[in-house]
């Protein structure tokens, strides 16, 4: 028999293991959960009720139509709306993304050719979507110019790079001025 609804909030301060985590099966004839994320530890809340971290695992909800809500630290929330039914568990795997950004690309001189994560994308200027909280390399060539390269954590929506490419040419050496009776 469950215990006493007076008894439950001292045996949750008692344990370090989240309720959620412990959650008994569902009664015959109540609707279950079982979801799992990738990456692990997404928040998970059914109708604004938080049931605790993915994975999950036979946790009670209301049977019927709700909306299933997953939120991960720099990944997009997932909002589902399902149906729990008492005849099986409602079952929901989810591989959480990353938000997109945009990537804009300009050069010093014009017309850098700009490859990012190994992948040409063409010249500048330049716009590219990409996922935000990731590790970006990025590479600007241009023939006669040195390759510049930059590798940084992208977390903005938007960031702008620029390349300023140095020339590949040595620098010509000043002439000393020219002598009084000399050609110049």
């Amino acid at each position: 028999a469950p215990a006493p609804a007076a008894e439950a909030p001292a045996a949750a301060a008692a344990s370090p293991v989240a309720p959620a985590a412990r959650a008994a099966p569902a009664a015959e004839g109540a609707c279950s959960v079982r979801v799992t994320t990738d990456p692990p530890d997404a928040i998970v809340s059914w109708g604004g009720r938080s049931l605790g971290h993915a994975p999950l695992d036979g946790v009670e909800v209301p049977c019927g139509p709700g909306t299933l809500v997953l939120r991960h630290e720099r990944y997009k929330d997932v909002s589902r709306a399902v149906t729990a039914d008492p005849s099986r568990p409602l079952v929901v795997s989810e591989r959480l993304r990353r938000p997109n950004g945009t990537l804009l690309f300009a050069s010093t001189p014009p017309r850098a050719v700009f490859t990012v994560n190994g992948v040409e994308i063409g010249p500048a200027p330049r716009r590219m979507g990409t996922w935000r909280f990731e590790t970006v390399h990025v590479e600007a060539t241009l023939p006669r110019y040195l390759p510049w390269k930059k590798t940084f954590y992208f977390k903005d929506e938007t960031m702008k790079l620029e390349a300023r490419l140095v020339s590949a040419r040595p620098a010509a050496k000043p002439r000393p001025p020219a002598r009084r009776g000399q050609l110049e």
